[in-house]
């Protein structure tokens, strides 16, 4: 079995089917960014985060360039409930990509947890600017139209999202 095996594995949302493969390859090839990367991302889908973190925190560490490293640790930061790490992260991704698309929509769904409605709002637009087919800030940014009482808007905004192929 290999990485590609793993990856085929994800590609069709078998998340849990793939840990063993992956956690093999991370065996093989424990100076491997992406073994680790990919084993992560298995961990974040089969709903397990935990181990995410620190496999990721480990990688972000060695390899403080891999953008996809640190949005990934930003969302299993998210699912173990550590949103000043999570906002730590998608900082850092800003700082060197200020419009990251992952990173605004992470930060967007940060504020829009905190109710912080103004800057969801400017984060999930500046997502989607950066790239329009970013679903889930469409659906976000239809339920602050909704809790605003923009009915119409959020229905809209919801309408275009379905429109957009699910990840």
């Amino acid at each position: 079995m290999s990485l590609n095996d793993g990856l085929a594995l994800i590609r069709r949302h078998l998340f849990q089917e793939a840990l063993p493969l992956l956690a093999a390859e991370v065996r093989r090839k424990p100076d491997d960014p992406y073994a680790a990367y990919y084993l992560a991302f298995a961990f974040v889908g089969a709903k397990d985060p935990a181990p995410a973190v620190t496999l990721l925190s480990k990688v972000v560490e060695a390899h403080p360039e891999f953008i996809d490293a640190h949005n990934l640790l930003g969302l299993a930061r998210i699912r173990t409930s550590d949103f000043a790490g999570a906002t730590a992260e998608y900082q850092a991704v800003l700082n060197r990509q200020p419009n990251n698309p992952p990173a605004l929509l992470g930060l967007g769904m940060i504020h829009y947890w905190r109710r912080e409605t103004a800057l969801a709002d400017d984060l999930l637009d500046r997502a989607l600017r950066a790239d329009p087919a970013a679903r889930d800030a469409l659906v976000f940014k239809a339920d602050l139209r909704f809790a605003d009482g923009q009915i119409t808007a959020a229905v809209d905004l919801m309408r275009e999202a379905r429109r957009l192929k699910a990840p």
